[in-house]
Formats: C-alpha cells, sequence, structure tokens
C-alpha cells in the first residue's frame, strides 16, 4: 500500500511546481527500504499488539492444561509451573504482525498474493491443531495424517501454479552461465 501511494504520488507530481518536493519518494522504489519498513512495522506491531492479543487469548482460556502432559513425561512440578498461564494460538499474532507488514510494504503481485494465501492457509491449519488441543486437553491435536495431506496438497498447488505462471520461464543459478529452462523440477527447486 504504502509503495503505491509513493509511486503515484511520484506520477501525479511529475512536471508539476511540487514534483521536487515527491522526489524523495523515489527511496520506496528499492526492496531494502521496504524490508526495513516492515521490518520495522513488524517489530513495533508485536511490542503494540502482543500484551493485548496475549490478555486476550488468556481471557478466553485458549490455554492447554499442561497437567495431564506433565504427568506422562514425569518431573510434574518444573514441567507444569513453568507452562502455566501460556495461552496458546500465539501464532495468531505472528500471522497478524506479518500479514499487516506485507499489506503495508510489499510490492503487491502475484507472488505475494501466493505467499500470502499459504500463509493463511498453513495459519488455518495450525488453528485447527490448536483448536483440537483445546477441546481434547491431551497433546495430541489434530491427526498428523490431515496435517500432512493439507501441507501436500498446498506444496502441490504452488507447484502447479508456479509452474504455469508465465513470469517464471528460467532458473538462474549463480554456478552455471546457461539459464535453466522452466519445468516442473525447477518450479519445485
Amino acid at each position: 500500500m504504502i509503495y503505491f501511494l509513493t509511486q503515484w504520488l511520484l506520477k501525479t507530481s511529475e512536471g508539476t511546481g511540487w514534483e521536487h518536493l515527491a522526489s524523495p519518494l523515489r527511496v520506496f522504489r528499492y526492496i531494502t527500504v521496504r524490508g526495513a519498513g516492515a521490518a520495522i512495522t513488524a517489530l513495533l506491531l508485536s511490542w503494540w499488539l502482543g500484551p493485548k492479543v496475549i490478555a486476550w487469548l488468556q481471557r478466553l482460556k485458549f490455554g492447554q492444561d499442561y497437567v495431564d502432559i506433565a504427568t506422562q513425561k514425569g518431573d510434574f512440578e518444573t514441567r507444569v509451573l513453568s507452562k502455566k498461564g501460556t495461552p496458546t494460538m500465539g501464532g495468531l499474532l505472528i500471522i497478524m504482525v506479518l500479514t499487516l507488514a506485507t499489506l503495508l510494504w510489499a510490492q503487491w503481485n502475484p507472488l505475494v498474493e501466493l505467499t500470502l494465501l499459504v500463509v493463511l492457509v498453513l495459519t488455518g491449519l495450525g488453528f485447527y491443531d490448536d483448536y483440537a488441543k483445546i477441546l481434547r486437553q491431551t497433546g495430541g491435536g489434530a491427526p498428523p495424517q490431515v496435517k500432512l495431506w493439507v501441507q501436500f496438497a498446498v506444496a502441490l498447488f504452488v507447484a502447479v501454479y508456479l509452474w504455469q505462471m508465465p513470469a517464471i520461464s528460467y532458473l538462474k543459478l549463480p554456478e552455471f552461465k546457461e539459464l535453466i529452462r522452466s519445468n516442473l523440477i525447477t518450479v519445485l527447486m
């Protein structure tokens, strides 16, 4: 969003009296500037949202009772006390921050969209896994077969999507002078 806003301002200011004022916005064309901005944004959002999300998850009682697991593994007191009050689903904070920073700073294209889609699908899988752990109050979560099949389906979708994409037509490896033409193997690499 910031990239497109700055580029729109630069384009709009061309040939006007305030073109020199918009000129510093050219710095947003560089991926290093946008990457640093995204990292700083993610850090600040984590600091700001972290305590709020943890408190919200604790209010919802989205935590796992670790007593059963600690009893199974032995060393009951240390294991329970070290995990007491820790909510499950802390990955939601990471995904919220990642998504917001990406939406703000990324130069939007099909590869960014694909990456966010994969992140959100795997987040849904993680949510299902954690929710199953909360309901059962054992360490189990979602069945391993379900997790494996979802991950396999996502990987297959991404591989086929990238294979069909005209923009991904070759693979360039630094060790070779020649470009490697696109086929399914290069997509999977």
